[in-house]
């Protein structure tokens, strides 16, 4: 099951997730792999969309994307774009080698498992190597001292983000093809292998981020446009579609009504949703006997926000036309089933 934001998704709640909206808003394989990252196969999980974001900025923005842009960046501006493979190196190389064959061996074993969380999270620790290894090799200050240890800096980052798009393809095609291209190559030519980047390879001269980063800022502003003019319509006594497909009105039958005690006007519903049973308190007895009201079809203002009425939870409202002389409830002319959502 995937609730949203703790909360069990409900078309009477009115939080349903459209996917192919929410795809579009944050891109196919940016979904896919929050999907894949944030809940274990097979369990329950919560969806936010903060969560998303944080995934996105965090994991694929700061930590992959960075360690694109950087590692070709410098190709391009130290190396004229040509990855060659150095001769120089230290015990980083050989810690490089270590994680680079664990990464891949642990990989697979957690696929066969259907663990794609944890094939992941393997994945981001050999990503977290590398941008940790451009921070202890220092290619910048190995270019301004003219050090040769410099290619084979530049030649691991190259080496290992080969790797990288090869395990994240089956995740995010999209984007890995981009990497791919940016690395020099159509399409995945050679199995990874530590030190086996083709020496001599040519990268992509322009170099485009792979994950732009999402500005909350920006996304709050866009909201509060949006509730600007939700409530300068409301205002005008205009309610857009959009605001009216979030009220759900649904069938409902009352199999139990009774006087609300010390209160004139008001019965106690029990009506049956179909899927479940609530308790309504309705403002109606002063036109309806319990016994009169018992037994009929009412339509039920499904996700109104409950609230107490004599100390009594109402979840809902029932729906009713009113002139100066009486009330008449709104009812089916049909025998419709319990629960059917009004449309």
């Amino acid at each position: 099951w995937w609730t949203v934001e703790g909360q069990k998704m409900s078309k009477s709640l009115g939080n349903v997730v459209n996917p192919f909206e929410i795809a579009e808003k944050y891109g196919v394989d940016e979904i896919r792999y929050f999907l894949m990252r944030e809940v274990p196969f097979g369990l329950d999980g919560d969806f936010s969309k903060k969560a998303v974001i944080g995934r996105i900025n965090s994991d694929l923005a700061n930590d992959l994307g960075n360690l694109f842009s950087r590692s070709l960046s410098m190709i391009n501006k130290f190396k004229k774009g040509t990855v060659e493979c150095g001769e120089k190196t230290t015990d980083l190389e050989k810690e490089y080698k270590e994680i680079y064959f664990y990464t891949i061996e642990n990989f697979d074993k957690h696929l066969e498992k259907l663990e794609f969380n944890k094939a992941l999270e393997v994945v981001w620790e050999f990503i977290d190597f590398l941008n940790k290894y451009i921070v202890k090799t220092e290619p910048w200050a190995l270019k301004k001292s003219e050090d040769p240890y410099l290619d084979t800096t530049l030649y691991v980052l190259a080496d290992g983000l080969y790797a990288i798009s090869w395990l994240l393809y089956p995740f995010m095609p999209n984007k890995m093809k981009q990497a791919l291209n940016m690395l020099g190559f159509e399409d995945f030519s050679f199995k990874p292998q530590a030190f086996k980047f083709p020496s001599g390879t040519k990268v992509a001269k322009k170099v485009k981020p792979l994950f732009p980063r999402i500005e909350e800022k920006e996304e709050e502003k866009v909201n509060e446009k949006k509730e600007e003019k939700q409530v300068k319509e409301i205002e005008e006594g205009v309610v857009s579609i959009e605001d009216f497909a979030k009220l759900k009105f649904r069938v409902g039958e009352v199999i139990e009504a009774e006087k609300v005690p010390k209160a004139d006007k008001l019965l106690k519903l029990t009506v049956d949703l179909g899927d479940e049973t609530r308790t309504v308190v309705s403002g109606i007895a002063q036109y309806y006997t319990p016994e009169e009201i018992k037994g009929k079809k009412i339509i039920v203002f499904a996700n109104l926000k409950p609230r107490k009425i004599f100390g009594i939870e109402s979840k809902g409202m029932i729906l009713a036309a009113k002139d100066d002389e009486t009330l008449s409830v709104l009812t089916v002319d049909k025998n419709v089933k319990n629960g059917s959502y009004i449309s």
